[in-house]
C-alpha cells in the first residue's frame, strides 16, 4: 500500500483482505469485493463492508468517472 495513496481514504479493494496493511498505511476505511457466501460475521481492524462483485464494479465504474 502506497501510504501517499491511501492515507485518510476509503478504499475499494479488488477481493476481501484483512485490513491490516490498509490500517497502517493509514485509511480510514475499506469497501471490499467478494463474492463467497458470507453468512457470518468477519471482523476488520478498520471500518469495513462487503459488496458483491457487481455492485463493486459500480462503484469502481463511479469512482473512475467522477472528479475527487
Amino acid at each position: 500500500m502506497d501510504e501517499k495513496i491511501v492515507k485518510g481514504k476509503i478504499v475499494l479493494c479488488d477481493a476481501m483482505r484483512n485490513g491490516g496493511s490498509l490500517l497502517l498505511a493509514g485509511a480510514i476505511g475499506a469497501v471490499m469485493q467478494t463474492d463467497s457466501f458470507t453468512d457470518y460475521a468477519l471482523t476488520y481492524p478498520l471500518p469495513t463492508t462487503l459488496l458483491g462483485s457487481v455492485e463493486g464494479g459500480n462503484v469502481a465504474q463511479y469512482i473512475n468517472t467522477t472528479r475527487c
